[in-house]
C-alpha cells in the first residue's frame, strides 16, 4: 500500500533580478524573457523532481508549461513581457502556489531569476526500534539520542553505484519498509569536502537517488522516500584527517513524523 500524506505547506519567493545587458539576455527575442528558476528548502539545498507549473493570470489556456527542476533544483521558461505569471510546484503529494509574478515590459529581451524555497518534511522521529537492528555504521551517540540510521554503505570515490556487498543492508531496511506500510522516509546522502559545493552536492543526491531506485525497484512506494542529497553542508566531524572525510561520506535514513 502507497502512504500518501499532505505535509505542511511552507514557501517562500527568494528574490528576483533582471539585467538587460548580459550576454543571456543579448539571445533573448526582444518582448521576452527567459526566467530561470531555482528550488531550495530554507537551507539552500537543492530540491530535485519537483514539478513546476507556470500559466498566465491572465489567459492560462493559452499559455500554460510544465517542466521538472534537475539535479540542482533548476529549469527555466520564456515568457512574454507585460504578462503576469502564477507558477505552482508540486512535490511529494504537497503543493505551492506562488502568485503575482510580473514580468516587467523592456524594449529589449531580457533575463529575470526567480528562487523558490519549499519545506516539504516537517519534522522527523527517533529511529524506531524496529529499524534499530539493520546493520549500520557504528555511531558515537548512544541508540535514545538518534534521529537517523546510518547505513552500512560504501560507494566508490565519484560513484553513485551500490556496491554488490553493501546491498544486505538495504534489503533489511527494504524487509522493514514493508513491514511498517506506513512508514516514510528521507534517504539523506553526504560527502566529504575534497572538491567543488557544487559537485559535491550533485554527487550526494546521485547517491541518494541510487539507494531510493534500489528500493523502488523492490518493490517500495515512490511516495514514501525522499531521497536529498546535501553534499558537505552536514559533517559529523571535521574534515582535517582521511579518518574524518571517511566519517562524513554517508547515507543516512531519517524518519518521517507522519
Amino acid at each position: 500500500m502507497e502512504f500518501r500524506k499532505s505535509l505542511l505547506r511552507t514557501a517562500l519567493l527568494l528574490f528576483s533580478i533582471w539585467a538587460t545587458d548580459s550576454a543571456m539576455a543579448q539571445d533573448v527575442a526582444p518582448g521576452k524573457c527567459l526566467l530561470l528558476t531555482q528550488i531550495t528548502d530554507f537551507e539552500q539545498i537543492p530540491e530535485t523532481d519537483a514539478r513546476l507549473v507556470i500559466w498566465n493570470m491572465n489567459d492560462s489556456i493559452g499559455f500554460n508549461k510544465e517542466v521538472v527542476s534537475d539535479i540542482d533544483g533548476k529549469n527555466s521558461f520564456t515568457l512574454d513581457q507585460g504578462e503576469k505569471y502564477a507558477i505552482k510546484i508540486f512535490k511529494s503529494d504537497t503543493s505551492f502556489v506562488f502568485g503575482d509574478i510580473e514580468i516587467p515590459k523592456y524594449e529589449t529581451g531580457i533575463v529575470m531569476n526567480y528562487s523558490f524555497q519549499i519545506k516539504i518534511i516537517r519534522s522527523y522521529q527517533m529511529v524506531p526500534p524496529e529499524f534499530q537492528t539493520i546493520s549500520s555504521e557504528k555511531s558515537e551517540k548512544s541508540e535514545k539520542s538518534e534521529v537517523s540510521l546510518e547505513l552500512d554503505i560504501h560507494f566508490a570515490s565519484n560513484s553513485a553505484v551500490i556496491p554488490e556487498n553493501d546491498k544486505a543492508a538495504l534489503n533489511e531496511l527494504y524487509d522493514r519498509l514493508v513491514k511498517y506500510e506506513t512508514m516514510r522516509i528521507e534517504l539523506a546522502s553526504h560527502t566529504d569536502d575534497v572538491g567543488d559545493d557544487e559537485s559535491n552536492m550533485r554527487l550526494s543526491q546521485r547517491r541518494s537517488n541510487s539507494v531510493k531506485q534500489y528500493l523502488v525497484e523492490k518493490g517500495i512506494g515512490e511516495a514514501r522516500i525522499a531521497p536529498k542529497g546535501y553534499g558537505e553542508k552536514k559533517p559529523k566531524v571535521p574534515n582535517d584527517s582521511p579518518e574524518g572525510r571517511a566519517q562524513n561520506r554517508r547515507t543516512e535514513v531519517r524518519f518521517v513524523n507522519n
